[in-house]
């Protein structure tokens, strides 16, 4: 089937389609390491199909996978933990409903919890800004096609509504060249209850910086505007995280910082 340019496949249970899918489902809800490659091993080896079946991976699960080693194996497992605290908007986009991606699903989600988003019908939906008649009509029917799916789902993490929060939550800004990927730790700001922001102004509460005493806009407007900048392994241990060993996608392992989260 053709849609725009591209040419899509339109059975729901294709292989590659399922892969893609899934890919796309691990990566809104925080596990950014666990790629294609791994997901598509996943998926032959063991049989994994949801993220429901990614949380209920165990150490020896993992260690089946071809590349994979007792601390690759532990690393691994120490994410996915992390990401059983998921804000609700990242567990709505993880769903893949078309064209509800994390800006719409954080729009929605500041104003109706998911409970209050599920029952609402096409007419209520269509008039949120940037919704429409489409968007409603698959965002119903997806919802309740996926309801068994999603209960299951909020079985295994511990979702962070937003509802009434946006503008209550602290702001935070991420300045600097990081170990990981700039949207790891947004992901783990938010799952802490700050709101990210990407830029400096004097309304931000805190600025983080690989450096603070380096010069550059972000920090120099930070220290005008008299907003408190904070290094990343100071912010980082105030979350109760650590270092470890670096695993990338193909299970080696690599020397680099390793997040691991309190729970």
């Amino acid at each position: 089937m053709r849609q725009g340019p591209e040419l899509c496949c339109i059975n729901p249970e294709c292989f590659e389609t399922l892969v893609q899918r899934l890919t796309a489902a691990v990566r809104n809800i925080g596990v950014e390491r666990l790629g294609e490659p791994n997901i598509r091993r996943m998926m032959q080896t063991l049989g994994v199909k949801s993220l429901k079946d990614i949380f209920s991976l165990t150490r020896e699960d993992i260690l089946r996978l071809e590349g994979f080693k007792d601390k690759s194996a532990d690393n691994l497992l120490r994410e996915i933990a992390g990401a059983r605290k998921v804000a609700d908007y990242n567990l709505l986009a993880a769903l893949n409903i078309q064209g509800i991606g994390v800006n719409i699903a954080r729009q929605l989600l500041n104003l109706f919890t998911l409970d209050e988003l599920a029952a609402m019908d096409e007419l209520e939906l269509e008039k949120q800004n940037g919704i429409g008649p489409e968007r409603a009509k698959v965002l119903v029917r997806e919802l309740r096609a996926q309801k068994v799916f999603i209960d299951e789902l909020r079985s295994c993490v511990e979702v962070i509504d937003s509802k009434g929060g946006g503008g209550q939550r602290k702001t935070i800004c991420f300045t600097g060249k990081m170990p990981e990927k700039r949207s790891y730790y947004e992901q783990l700001a938010e799952a802490h209850g700050y709101q990210v922001v990407d830029s400096v102004s004097s309304e931000l509460s805190l600025l983080v910086a690989v450096d603070p005493g380096a010069s550059g806009g972000k920090l120099s407007k930070a220290r005008k505007a008299g907003v408190a900048v904070v290094a990343l392994e100071d912010w980082l241990a105030s979350l109760g995280t650590n270092t470890e060993t670096k695993q990338d996608d193909s299970g080696e392992t690599e020397e680099s910082e390793q997040l691991t989260f309190g729970f």
